[in-house]
Order: structure tokens, then sequence, then C-alpha cells
């Protein structure tokens, strides 16, 4: 939950000067995380869990999750999922770096089982997005992790096929963007946050002589 915060509030910060709140979706180790940001603060919820996205179910008849539910996003959408799912590996190879090269390239060279995977991906995607905008009234979606090397031509089809599933549309406007920091947003976040906090009090990091 703090490794996708601080991640997310960097992202959030970066549009913070068009959007006033956001909803925001980022890859976490295996799996899918995320993070709601409202007013330039990650809503953190009564434990902790506040955006745990990955959990959510887009198919009750979906495979087995890892967290006993069946059809989770992250089932589908996940980083070891996308890999077993185009036969590239499976169990611990499955999550390995090679492993997400190979799918990646295998992605860009056309290749149609992967393609497949992919758009199962992204149905899942809109399914569990949806419905998370639609129970915590947001209208900005970022997508990170591996979801940036797709590029902006996956966050427009995602922000076209998202405006039929959300209520009050067309009043209600939803944004998909893939934000420029691929290489590790939460370091970036974290940066940014004390960097706030310290423009926010700067006497209160200064010592007494």
């Amino acid at each position: 939950s703090k490794d996708a915060g601080s991640g997310l509030v960097y992202l959030f910060v970066f549009l913070c000067m068009a959007f006033a709140a956001g909803f925001a979706l980022r890859w976490i180790i295996l799996g899918i995380g995320g993070a709601v940001v409202r007013d330039g603060e990650v809503v953190m919820g009564s434990h902790g869990f506040a955006g745990e996205i990955g959990h959510l179910s887009v198919a009750m008849d979906g495979p087995l999750c890892s967290c006993g539910r069946h059809g989770c996003l992250e089932a589908f959408a996940g980083r070891r999922a996308l890999v077993e799912a185009a036969g590239i590996a499976e169990d611990g190879d499955a999550t390995s770096s090679e492993a997400i090269d190979m799918f990646l390239q295998r992605w860009r060279a056309g290749d149609s089982d992967v393609a497949k995977v992919v758009d199962q991906a992204a149905d899942a995607l809109v399914s569990a997005i949806a419905s998370a905008v639609n129970l915590v009234d947001v209208d900005t979606v970022l997508l990170g992790g591996l979801w940036t090397h797709f590029g902006d031509e996956l966050a427009t089809v995602l922000e076209g096929r998202l405006r039929s599933e959300i209520l009050g549309y067309p009043n209600v406007k939803i944004r998909v963007f893939v934000p420029p920091v691929a290489l590790h947003p939460s370091l970036y976040g974290a940066a940014e946050m004390g960097l706030r906090r310290f423009i926010e009090n700067p006497l209160g990091y200064m010592g007494e002589k």
C-alpha cells in the first residue's frame, strides 16, 4: 500500500494542475495494486487497503486467484497471469524479468496468442476500472508499471470503452493516461512527498542554533 501510494502521488502531482481528483492504477510486483488520490492526498482507508483494485472480481466464474476468490482482475491482468496465459512460462518462472521481456517482444512482433491475452486483460481492466470509478466517483485513471509499455494507444482504447460503463456519461468524462515515468515511480513519488512537506513547512526542518 505504501509503495503504491508513493508512486501514485507523484504521478498524480504531474496532472494536478489540470485535474482535482484522480484514480490511479499501478503495477505492483506480481499482481496489480492501486490507490485513490483526492486533492493531492492518497486515501488510505481504515486499514491501508484502499484502492486494492487487483482483487475486484471481473468474472464470478473466472480462474481462482491467490486470494481465494474467483475472477479477480489480477488473475487476468497480473504479470504472472499474462505470461502463463501466453504460454511463455509457468509458476515461478512466469514472474521473471526474462519472461516479461519475452512477452513484450512477442506483443511488439504481432504474436496472435499474446495479442489475445492482452485483449482479454484489457476487458478485465475496463470492467474493474469502471466499477472502481463508479464506486468512488473520480474522473482520472493513471496506468503504470508494465502497462506503460503499451503506450497511449491502450489508454485511448480503454478510455473509449469506459465511456459506456460510467455512470453519468456523457456529463461525466473519464480520462485515461499513461504517465511519462515508468522506471521506479515509487522512488520519484517518495521524493515528491518529502519535497512537498519541506516546501509547505521549511522552518520545521531548520534546527535551532
